[in-house]
């Protein structure tokens, strides 16, 4: 896998979920990265595995979705089921 540094810096969105195993948000994350196919990436992160990475980037609550365009945090938020409408509204603009 690529280094976070590197994963941040591409210049199509880049879509972080930073959950817990038993959250049942990967099939919301999973269908908004089938519509976009090879415009976006999707990170499913369990927070637990990369507690590193979740502590520097403050994770204080899952799921904690960021997306990342050209290096640049273009969003942050906690949840995904009520905010799909939001997230997809970045991803768009940043296409």
């Amino acid at each position: 896998m690529a280094k976070f540094g590197e994963l941040i810096d591409r210049e199509e969105p880049v879509v972080i979920c930073f959950d817990k195993i038993e959250d049942n948000t990967k099939p919301h994350l999973l269908d908004l990265q089938s519509r976009y196919l090879d415009k976006i990436t999707v990170l499913i992160m369990d927070v637990y595995k990369n507690k590193t990475l979740a502590q520097a980037l403050r994770v204080k609550e899952t799921p904690c979705v960021v997306i990342y365009c050209g290096g640049e945090m273009k969003y942050r938020d906690v949840g995904v089921k009520n905010k799909m409408a939001r997230i997809e509204k970045v991803i768009k603009a940043n296409l």
